[in-house]
């Protein structure tokens, strides 16, 4: 799938941020929320998760966070709503890097998901090299774990 987010989605003029990339992971299922959060750990992310759209709405209000990864699917309310609904919120927490994270992945699944307001585009399972990529190419400031610290 063409991922239409640009590089440094959040503005070239806009520092990276300081300390290690904040994520947010939102995912109804406990298993998909582990795996994800083991991923972006091992690649030196500080991860919170929240398991519905309105929980990770209240999280974006209360704290800064540099990614939301988001599923699209979920029970209560779902990530495309969600997305919409932080997309309204004040600045800086409505300018934050959306992430549909979706086991759907044809081209109006992709455009569904830009339209609500994502700002990139990731298809389940989700594979770490890939997820990484996808970060040093897009999140201002990120650094790979691996290569701030290569012995470990």
């Amino acid at each position: 799938m063409e991922d239409r987010s640009q590089p440094n989605a959040r503005g070239a003029s806009e520092p990276g941020p300081s300390g290690p990339v904040r994520a947010l992971v939102v995912d109804d299922n406990p298993i998909n929320r582990r795996v994800l959060r083991l991923m972006l750990r091992r690649l030196g992310c500080v991860i919170e998760d929240a398991m519905d759209g309105a929980t990770a709405i209240e999280k974006v209000t209360e704290r800064r966070f540099d990614l939301v990864f988001m599923d699209c699917e979920m029970p209560m309310m779902d990530g495309f709503e969600a997305t919409r609904r932080i997309r309204r919120l004040a600045p800086p927490h409505n300018e934050v890097l959306v992430v549909a994270t979706t086991a759907y992945v044809t081209h109006d699944d992709e455009r569904r998901c830009y339209a609500a307001g994502m700002t990139g585009f990731l298809p389940k399972p989700l594979d770490r090299k890939a997820l990484g990529e996808w970060m040093r190419a897009r999140v201002p400031g990120f650094v790979e774990r691996s290569q701030q610290f290569p012995c470990m």
